[in-house]
């Protein structure tokens, strides 16, 4: 999941959030890269694991590319109800 969200996946992390063995996160990260649902980056200590083409590709087609709206346009708009909205 953490891959496909574009962040980087260590070893540590993977055994702490999954509460695994070192000997088995490792062979779960080794796995996954075989498979190519992972990419390895850099060697021993160092090493990371970023998305594998298929993650990029589910990334890529569940990535809502929808504008966000201004929040300002709702804050002025509030503004401008509440100053309509004093007595005179």
């Amino acid at each position: 999941m953490d891959a496909t969200f574009g962040y980087k996946v260590r070893n540590q992390r993977h055994r702490e959030e999954s509460n695994l063995s070192e000997v088995i996160a490792s062979r779960d990260l080794k796995r996954l890269t075989q498979l190519g649902l992972l990419e390895a980056v850099g060697e021993k200590r160092g090493r990371y694991y970023l998305a594998g083409e298929p993650l990029k590709a589910i990334a890529e087609r569940c990535a809502d590319r929808a504008k966000a709206a201004n929040p300002y346009d709702v804050i002025g708009a509030r503004a401008i109800a509440r100053q309509l909205a004093l007595p005179v």
